[in-house]
């Protein structure tokens, strides 16, 4: 029975890293913290200019309005946290660039989306630990 049970534990943690990999926005554990950290370092322009209080709601919502324009709206739904498959890869190809001998410096998306990376490993294998 422990060996069968170890396995299914495996088989359960690893199928929930891949689904959560593939789509970090809508299985986002951190109740919609993974998209606003996402919205602050990719699209910062949309994020200073509307209401940031509930992140879980934010991130379930199509469109939200401007606070500081009364007709304009923002279509965050379209917006969508990069599968950390692809995030993977733009860490790697911004930091091959060698700048003055040292690896080169990744953009504000490439360190958010890296640190999501850690977080739906750390947060799974936590999930996991307890099994």
């Amino acid at each position: 029975e422990g060996p069968r049970l170890a396995h299914l534990a495996r088989e359960w943690a690893l199928d929930r890293i891949e689904r959560t990999a593939k789509d970090p926005k809508t299985s986002d554990a951190g109740g919609g913290e993974w998209f606003l950290a996402y919205l602050h370092a990719a699209h910062r322009d949309i994020y200073d200019d509307i209401d940031i209080s509930d992140c879980e709601i934010l991130a379930e919502k199509t469109s939200v309005p401007s606070i500081t324009q009364k007709v304009k709206k923002y279509k965050i739904g379209k917006i969508a946290i990069p599968s950390c498959q692809d995030a993977f890869e733009t860490l790697m190809e911004e930091s091959s660039k060698e700048k003055d001998g040292s690896i080169g410096d990744i953009s504000d998306r490439s360190e958010i989306m890296a640190k999501i990376i850690m977080d739906i490993y750390m947060t799974n294998l936590m999930d996991f630990s307890t099994v």
